[in-house]
């Protein structure tokens, strides 16, 4: 059934669109003269009564309806779907032959195949539509029971007064006035499902809760059957029925809201507190700052919505939280977890309450809650804020008292450094596997010459990438093998993603190519890229042994030594005739050796510590993860006996001889000394897919979007937010992925054991989950993500979400119930997005869906989506971070600009600025990606942007040059011109603060590199495509002081390279690539004392040579630290090896 529902999803979608059908049914011939010809409607206005009134007294003769249209038809399909697939399935049998039969005609009559899908369509129509008026009434707990045990009475009536929304929503051909009138049960409708998900209406267990409850039913189901006989029946309505219809339903509407009244005030008389289980209170504190956030952003930037008695409840209800919150910063700074249990209660009720409040006053400022509801509300919240105030008084006055006596105490942590390169996790350190090693080397260089595997088996966390890492790394691997690749596997195997992997490590990483091709394509070019040359491939994380016969044949055997490594936790996914390393635990003095190394890196462990050290170490059972967790976590604490013996007996509590889970306890254990301001942010690793890197920049502005990062007046979010993930990498939790070109850090990862145990707590805790419902609107998961396409077309998030990753197949009818989202990620990863384009592709359009009604999520803090839609008003007032990745922006339009907290645009093809534009005030804007600035226009743009730290610019006007002076924060600049530079070089001018500047086919002339060489802050330069041009580079004394990077690429008119080493004292990494006619690298540059790594690619054979000399003569003089890798000596080495094989 899957297939046929998804190309009817896909059709139903579009059908509008490209008005090859009207999907509405009538047998009326006059209907026509009915309709009225009022001009469509853009945007929905709220009528008041008199206005309502006016117009149904006019139109009250006529006949109304609103048609059919495909995203009505679809939401029907997929609410059926949900509730009853039986009704479907004889259907879709049908339709799949009809599917079938269509598909093949396009192939003979693409003109024909259109008229049959049009009659594929109709047919599925009047066949399926007259047998879903049962769907219009709420269905019984027990009817849905057994597809989700967990479902309450409020949450089925929610979900289906929210399928109802659904359809009021979709687009349909209406006229001003018919929009009008359903926009007034639409409005109520929506706020009567906000108020299910609000406190007083959850405890569905309670007798009073299940009453009110019923009266919601019988509107509900009174809705349902006014709106299937408005839209769904055969036959036009007059308006004077219509009208009366409304009114009864409004007037059911007025009864309910004084019962809802009166409930209100009786349930919080009898339940001043809902408290819910809890198993650590670990986002109390974050919820707090969040809503202490909002309320400010209230009063500040919205203060047209507090209005009335409502200001004094507004300032009341922030006064109280934010004397709590310093309360509980006291307190958690100087608790002894002894004593826990007395503020763990109070932590749960000021959390719950948060929620509770953030809810109420977000769903009131995007519209969802009237005012008078909120006034209902908060006087009942606020007093219950006041007594967890007065008790948090109390607490704080009792630890007051004990401040003296545990000033020593171990929670108390020791300040780690906060910026510059972690301390840990920089080189990893193998401990007790010297023989093992040593025998896999001897295996990987030397034995038999055919292809040969190695696995690498063991227990997870017993440290089995970490020694792939490093023989795959070490000096002798990278010089014996012609090509070295790295690919992971993981649990869920899939072998485009494999190919991906190893396709991207033979080629450019940056082209995009590599994903249009199918998989045999991939296949082919793997091939021929390895046939001949000695390779070494590691496969990392195996579960499956069906992973080398799907690959085996694209990796050639030339008896040249080839070799393919295997890791694995499952010894029978280790090909046959595989060479086999099982790794055993290590020794209890091993384990102490690795806990010494890594809590004392450069001194000697005290004396008085090493008994307790080593009966630590003992606790981790061989495991050598376990051990550099605890080593994290006693790095980060004061080294005395007392606050080891703690640590001890926090272990001893942990560990229970009988227990499986012992690792994991030692895991959780290293979570449990996490300060809070990191907690929040250690468990969103989990959220990422298992063994993908994870893009800093990535997670930094996601981790800031949603709140988890503390405000500090003197520092940037983006820098907070960097020490956190340093304080993280120096307590061994998270790892170095990838660096980049000045040092920092790209990329980062999590162990598969820490990030099992980071997304078990986040369903405990109810922060996050990947998504498997789609029916529970209120369900408390405050984070959703979608790693697959299983819920194509579902709606997997509800009006408690605050943030959504993942795929939707059809956004316009989900949007408008996803108000209070601040984070929405619509780009899917790479390796599913393949297909999910392929299943939404349509004849004669693009890959993109339409994203409709997205303006109206106005608390976005964080938004990736494909493509804007059109037209965008601007009602991002929250917005922070947009990132467009579909390439379709062509131009960035002035409402863009004029988003007041926006600080970060990333847009994946170059756009332009509108021609209005200019006109916009100061922006707030700290990056900017891929924007073409051609004009004095742009020039006037970019000065209303000064604090841009990061901009990524082109022109294709070679007569000018961006004016960049007024941007004096400016940090990291990428420019790329598509023809040489033919301006006045007096123009050419940078500011003084750049630390990173890559340039793309400039083509000034080497004459002129002082511009560049006397930037003094200057850190990594990267000039590509003919950047600079001429025969000779001579540099000049005084420039690049401060230079650490020089990467050279793509230039083939340079002979010549004069320096000195004093002219690039600080230099560390030199990169040259595609020198083809360079007679030399300078040998000066190997004199230079900062100088570790030499890399050469695809350049002319004098450059081999002189890099090679420059090795030697390093050598000679005792530098074994410098790093020479170069891809022309493994040619010449390859050609040798060929040569005589021919002789």
């Amino acid at each position: 059934m899957a297939p046929t529902i998804e190309f009817l999803s896909k059709y139903l979608i579009y059908a509008k669109r490209d008005g090859s059908m009207e999907l509405y049914s009538s047998s009326d011939e006059d209907d026509e003269e009915d309709i009225d010809q009022t001009p469509p409607l853009n945007e929905s206005k709220e009528l008041t009564l008199d206005e309502t009134e006016e117009i149904d007294q006019a139109l009250s003769r006529k006949e109304v309806g609103l048609p059919w249209n495909g995203p009505t038809c679809l939401a029907v399909v997929w609410y059926v779907m949900k509730l009853d697939n039986d009704v479907l399935n004889n259907l879709i049998k049908n339709l799949d032959i009809l599917a079938h039969e269509r598909d093949e005609l396009v192939k003979k009559n693409p003109e024909e195949s259109k008229h049959k899908w049009e009659e594929f369509i109709s047919m599925f129509v009047n066949s399926f539509m007259p047998k879903v008026r049962k769907f219009f009434i709420v269905p019984k707990l027990h009817e849905v029971s057994d597809k989700n045990n967990s479902l309450k009475e409020n949450e089925i009536l929610a979900s289906f007064m929210d399928f109802l929304l659904q359809i009021l929503n979709c687009e349909a051909n209406i006229n001003l006035t018919e929009e009008q009138r359903y926009a007034v049960l639409q409005k109520e409708l929506t706020f009567l499902l906000s108020l299910l998900g609000d406190i007083p209406f959850q405890c569905t267990e309670l007798e009073e809760v299940k009453n009110i409850l019923a009266e919601f039913e019988i509107l509900a189901n009174e809705a349902g059957r006014f709106i299937y006989s408005c839209i769904f029946s055969t036959f036009r309505v007059k308006a004077s029925r219509f009208i009366e219809e409304k009114n009864s339903l409004l007037k059911m509407v007025e009864v309910l809201n004084v019962k809802i009244k009166e409930h209100c005030n009786k349930f919080s008389e009898l339940h001043p507190f809902v408290v819910s289980r809890t198993y650590d209170v670990i986002d109390s504190i974050f919820i707090v700052d969040s809503l202490i956030e909002d309320l400010e952003n209230l009063m500040n930037n919205q203060i047209h919505l507090i209005i009335n008695e409502m200001k004094v409840q507004i300032i009341t209800l922030y006064e109280e939280l934010t004397i709590s919150r310093s309360l509980l910063k006291d307190i958690r700074m100087q608790q002894d977890t002894v004593h826990m249990d007395e503020l763990t209660e109070s932590l749960v009720k000021i959390r719950n309450l948060a929620y509770e409040s953030e809810y109420l006053v977000n769903s009131y400022v995007v519209g969802n809650l009237p005012i008078w509801y909120l006034n209902l509300r908060l006087p009942v919240v606020i007093p219950k804020f006041e007594l967890i105030r007065t008790r948090l008084q109390e607490i704080k006055t009792i630890y007051d008292i004990k401040v003296l006596d545990i000033k020593k105490d171990f929670s108390r942590e020791v300040p780690t450094q906060a910026m510059g390169t972690p301390t840990t996790m920089i080189i990893d350190i193998v401990v007790g596997f010297d023989d093992e090693m040593t025998k896999i080397l001897d295996d990987l260089t030397g034995g038999s010459e055919d292809r040969q595997i190695i696995s690498i088996i063991g227990m997870p966390g017993l440290g089995k990438t970490t020694i792939a890492r490093k023989l795959y790394n070490s000096r002798l691997t990278l010089d014996h093998f012609d090509r070295n690749i790295w690919c992971v596997v993981s649990e869920t195997y899939q072998k485009r993603k494999v190919l991906i992997d190893i396709w991207m490590s033979l080629t450019d990483k940056k082209n995009k190519n590599n994903f249009k091709m199918d998989n045999e394509s991939l296949a082919l070019e793997i091939h021929k890229s390895l046939m001949g040359r000695r390779y070494l491939i590691v496969m990392d994380d195996v579960w499956c042994s069906n992973v080398w016969d799907d690959l085996r044949r694209y990796f050639p055997d030339d008896g040249n030594g080839s070799r393919i490594v295997f890791t694995s936790q499952i010894r029978d996914t280790t090909p046959t005739n595989s060479i086999v390393h099982s790794l055993p635990l290590l020794t209890e003095d091993q384990c102490w050796r690795l806990l010494d190394k890594k809590v004392f890196p450069k001194e000697a462990c005290p004396r008085q510590l090493q008994g307790i050290g080593k009966r630590i170490a003992a606790k981790c059972r061989g495991l050598p993860l376990a051990v550099v967790v605890i080593a994290g976590v006693l790095a980060n604490l004061e080294k005395t006996q007392s606050v080891w013996e703690k640590v001890e007996t926090n272990l001893d509590s942990f560990m229970v001889n009988d227990d499986t889970n012992n690792y994991s306890k030692i895991l959780e254990l290293s979570f449990k000394h996490l300060p809070d301001h990191l907690k929040m942010c250690f468990l969103y690793f989990g959220a990422f897919p298992e063994d993908t890197p994870i893009p800093v920049k990535k997670l930094i502005w996601l981790w800031i979007a949603e709140g988890f990062i503390q405000r500090e007046q003197e520092k940037s979010p983006e820098l907070v937010a960097e020490e956190y993930l340093y304080d993280l990498i120096n307590r061994s939790l998270v790892l170095i992925a990838d660096r980049k070109s000045d040092g920092g850090i790209k990329a980062c990862s999590i162990h598969d054991l820490l990030r099992d145990m980071c997304l078990r707590k986040a369903h405990e805790e109810k922060i996050y989950k990947s998504v498997d419902d789609c029916m529970s609107l209120y369900e408390k998961h405050h984070r959703m993500f979608l790693h697959s396409e299983a819920l194509v077309g579902g709606r997997p998030f509800g009006l408690y979400h605050r943030s959504f990753s993942g795929h939707l197949s059809h956004p316009s009818s989900n949007i408008p119930q996803m108000k209070l989202l601040k984070v929405m990620n619509l780009l899917p990863n790479y390796d599913i997005s393949y297909r999910l384009k392929r299943l939404l592709m349509l004849p004669n359009s693009d890959s993109s869906y339409e994203l409709k009604r997205v303006d109206r999520l106005v608390q976005l803090r964080y938004l990736a989506i494909d493509r804007m839609p059109k037209p965008l008003v601007c009602n991002f007032v929250n917005l922070e971070f947009l990132i467009i990745d579909g390439g379709l922006l062509n131009y960035v339009p002035l409402v863009i600009l004029k988003m007041v907290k926006l600080r970060h645009v990333k847009i994946n093809k170059y756009a332009k600025f509108e021609e209005d534009c200019y006109i916009c005030q100061t922006t707030n804007l700290r990056s900017l990606s891929n924007i073409f600035i051609t004009s004095d226009k742009d020039n006037e743009i970019l000065r209303c942007s000064p604090h841009l730290h990061t901009l990524k610019c082109s022109n294709y006007d070679g007569t000018r040059f961006p004016d960049l002076h007024s941007l004096i924060d400016l940090q990291i600049l990428n420019m790329e011109y598509f023809s040489y530079f033919s301006g006045e070089l007096t123009n050419v001018r940078f500011p003084s603060t750049i630390k990173k500047l890559t340039l793309y086919e400039l083509g000034l002339p080497w004459e002129e590199m002082s511009i560049i060489g006397r930037l003094p802050n200057l850190l990594v330069l990267n000039l590509q495509n003919h950047a600079f041009v001429g025969e000779e580079w001579v540099t000049r004394d005084g420039e690049f002081q401060e230079l650490r990077y020089l990467k050279l690429l793509c230039n083939d008119l340079i002979k010549q390279w004069i320096t000195c080493s004093e002219h690039f004292p600080q230099l560390q990494t030199l990169f040259v690539m595609g020198y083809i006619n360079l007679k030399e690298i300078p040998s000066e540059i190997g004199d230079i004392p900062t100088l570790q790594k030499i890399e050469v690619y695809d350049s002319g054979y004098e450059v081999y040579k002189s890099v090679v000399e420059i090795e030697q003569e390093q050598r000679e003089n005792g530098n074994e630290e410098l790093q020479v890798i170069n891809s022309n000596e493994r040619k010449m080495e390859e050609l040798v090896r060929k040569f005589q094989a021919l002789v």
